[in-house]
């Protein structure tokens, strides 16, 4: 089972269904799962504000898969998934077309972030919360590698 929350540490089994959580993300009876396989979510419900989350869980749990439902790069069997109050489909991650596509396999988080983020007090806090987050050791990692 993943788990989700946002902001402080809490029961992650206690996330508050509020309508002004819905402003970033919400996902509502998200049922999905591999063909020949049990589910991995099924009727999941999730609702997370703006902000820093944390998504946990062990091997093989549906993490990625959970990401790659919000990115539009998989389809679930049913339920809807909203982020920033527009639905998540297929196709929608073009929505920022400078993060998806073959042309930022190459590229490592590093150079990326150097080309996007210039010199400066942006550049020195973000160097900042990369450190505190312990990142460090994945800039060097190309797109194709990160995943969770």
């Amino acid at each position: 089972m993943c788990t989700a929350f946002s902001g402080p540490p809490r029961d992650p089994f206690e996330i508050p269904l509020t309508p002004s959580a819905c402003d970033f993300l919400c996902v509502r009876g998200l049922v999905f799962g591999w063909a020949g396989q049990p589910d991995l979510f099924h009727r999941f419900d999730v609702t997370l504000g703006a902000g820093l989350a944390l998504l946990t869980g062990e091997e093989q749990r549906g993490k990625t898969s959970f990401l790659r439902l919000l990115a539009g790069e998989l389809t679930p069997r049913s339920g809807s998934l909203l982020l920033a109050g527009r639905a998540i489909s297929t196709g929608w991650a073009g929505w920022r077309p400078d993060m998806v596509g073959a042309a930022l396999d190459p590229v490592s988080v590093d150079q990326w972030l150097h080309e996007k983020v210039p010199d400066g007090p942006a550049r020195e806090r973000l160097e900042g919360c990369l450190d505190g987050l312990s990142l460090g050791e994945h800039l060097h990692k190309t797109f194709h590698m990160l995943s969770a």
